[in-house]
């Protein structure tokens, strides 16, 4: 058995909000797809926008492993508002705990180790991140086995890595942003990832809908989102991707070698 902390990255707000509108918490959906990846798994999910004043060594000493959630909040992971992300995330890495951050997850560890956050020149990201790259680092590494250099995956963000921290290694980028990160240095073991592979093109479109959510304009971008969550075969055409990497086995290739990575820690 895997025991998972599920840090959720978005407000009481937006996570009340989601619930209203029928939809899960991005950690609710981060858990349960780590658990259909491996029936082992089980998770317990955490909200520091509640509280942080739990995560105590003695707390956090019965998981193999913490996962950051993406975040649909206003503000960046170096805002004042953030402190609460920021102050668990200091935490999980202090008890030296493996952990994984997607989207916001990244940015925050990227903060948190020393680097720097800022909203990307060009734009959102939005549907898939396309044509990423893996480095040198990234193509040995074990967070991306089995991934094809050149592959797409649901993304959808505003921010992005302006500067990694010193001694984090880039695993993955494409023209938009860093894409891929990793930071294994001094006790923490952290791999991070730009793009969503957790998420679905249907929780893509969900995001979109979200009349209060930060892309609730990108009326063009639900459009071609609808069109693929409509024509599988075709879908990821539509985005400019590859259908393939859409397909679940594929999509969650980082999540898997994570799983896998802690598997072989505590056997």
């Amino acid at each position: 058995m895997l025991k998972i902390l599920v840090v959720e990255g978005n407000s009481p707000a937006l996570v009340a909000d989601a619930g209203a509108n029928g939809q899960t918490s991005n950690a609710e959906n981060y858990g349960t797809v780590l658990h259909e990846i491996c029936s082992e798994v089980q998770f317990e999910i955490f909200q520091p926008y509640l509280s942080t004043d739990e995560l105590d060594a003695e707390y956090l000493s019965q998981f193999d492993g913490a996962a950051f959630t993406g975040a649909g909040v206003d503000w960046s992971t170096s805002a004042p508002e953030a402190h609460p992300q920021r102050s668990a995330m200091e935490c999980i890495f202090a008890a030296n705990i493996p952990t994984i951050g997607s989207c916001n997850g990244l940015q925050l560890a990227n903060v948190v180790l020393g680097g720097e956050t800022a909203v990307s020149p060009d734009g959102l990201e939005i549907g898939l991140a396309k044509n990423i790259q893996l480095s040198e680092f990234g193509q040995q590494h074990l967070l991306h086995k089995g991934r094809r250099s050149g592959f797409s995956c649901t993304s959808i963000h505003r921010d992005q890595i302006a500067r990694p921290p010193s001694g984090a290694q880039i695993t993955a980028e494409n023209e938009h942003s860093i894409q891929g990160l990793v930071y294994e240095l001094g006790g923490v073991k952290f791999w991070g990832l730009q793009y969503h592979p957790e998420l679905s093109l249907q929780h893509i479109a969900d995001y979109l809908y979200r009349e209060r959510g930060l892309f609730s304009k990108q009326n063009t971008i639900l459009e071609k989102v609808e069109r693929a969550i409509e024509n599988p075969d075709r879908g990821a055409e539509a985005l400019g991707g590859i259908q393939q990497d859409l397909a679940l086995p594929t999509r969650v290739t980082e999540l898997r070698n994570w799983l896998s990575s802690l598997n072989s820690q505590t056997t």
